[in-house]
């Protein structure tokens, strides 16, 4: 038995259910892929702002999940949109989890969104 379901209510992504199958292993497999992605999209420049607020990823008994909103730059949102599209494609079971409200837009620094 492995944990493998990713769920999704507005800032919110988590892994966190046991399932097993080809669509459980696919969410999981995006939820990594979007944990790569991540730092990317959190890269910035002097003077950008991160203004999109996006889901964190955390590790939580081994396993990544997606959790409350982090700043991302506007190009890191695109990125990481298309990987949140396809966990949606995919049939990614959504749930709901409480989060403190989004963080609010602000500067770059020093080469990353806070």
């Amino acid at each position: 038995m492995r944990l493998a379901f990713v769920a999704t209510v507005g800032c919110v992504v988590v892994a966190s259910s046991a399932c097993e199958g080809p669509r459980d292993d696919r969410c999981q497999a995006l939820v990594a892929r979007y944990a790569q992605a991540l730092p990317s999209a959190r890269s910035c420049t002097a003077g950008e702002i991160c203004a999109k607020a996006r889901p964190q990823v955390y590790v939580e008994n081994g396993l990544e999940s997606l959790g409350c909103s982090v700043l991302v730059t506007d190009a890191g949102a695109a990125t990481l949109d298309v990987i949140l599209g396809e966990l949606d494609a995919a049939g990614c079971p959504r749930l709901a989890l409480p989060c403190p409200l989004g963080p609010l837009p602000t500067a770059c620094v020093d080469g990353s969104c806070p």
